[in-house]
């Protein structure tokens, strides 16, 4: 039983003084904890989101080519 504390202690140790994975694992969690909310708001929200792209790409669209009203003289 001695020799299985043993090594469950020695596993401890080791897992605890692995740096280098758990960064990347922090990573991973990090981005999830970002990506996984914002795909649920996106999913939630797509009819007003569509809704409000539309609209933005239409002003944009009518700015950089503007067309001349029907009450001007079109000089």
């Amino acid at each position: 039983m001695s020799n299985a504390m043993a090594k469950l202690s020695h596993l401890a140790r080791r897992f605890h003084h692995d740096d280098d994975g758990l960064t990347s694992a922090e990573m991973m969690i990090i981005a999830g904890l970002i990506v996984i909310p914002l795909v649920i708001t996106l999913t939630y929200f797509r009819d007003q989101v569509s809704d409000f792209l539309k609209t933005m790409w239409e002003k944009i669209k009518g700015e950089t080519n503007p067309t001349p009203s029907k009450g001007s003289q079109g000089w």
